[in-house]
Parts: C-alpha cells; structure tokens; sequence
C-alpha cells in the first residue's frame, strides 16, 4: 500500500475522533490535522515519503575488479 500525506491526516483525523469519542472532553473535534500538523509530525517520527521515478532507475555500478573481489 501507497502512503501518502493525505492518507495520513485522515487516518489521524479519524483517530483522533476515536478516542475523542471514548474520553469525556469539551474540545468538539477541535483538532483537523493540518498541512502544519503533518509536517511537524512527519520531521518529529522520522518518516520521509518519497516517490520513486520510474523514467530514472540507475543501477550501481559494479567496479573494474569486481571478480578479483569476489574470490
């Protein structure tokens, strides 16, 4: 599966009601996971999302010696 930034926010949007929904709070779904919010959230866990480019797939080359290495 694809994660993508938009996927995330409803994902924690949706969470976030979940539990609100449990616990006995006053905040009236005050919380909309904004562009600011995901970003914060993305940098504070360590996820990067990246795309792969399908037109540029570069293999790493071997070296010269590679089978003298090898043996």
């Amino acid at each position: 599966m694809r994660l993508a930034r938009g996927r995330l926010r409803h994902k924690a949007r949706e969470i976030y009601l979940n539990l609100s929904a449990r616990t006995d709070t006053d905040d009236d779904g005050q919380f909309f996971a904004s562009e600011g919010w995901m970003t914060k959230y993305l940098y504070r866990n360590r996820i990067v999302l990246r795309r792969l480019d399908r037109n540029r797939i570069v293999c790493q080359k071997l070296p010269a010696d590679y089978s003298e290495k090898i043996t």
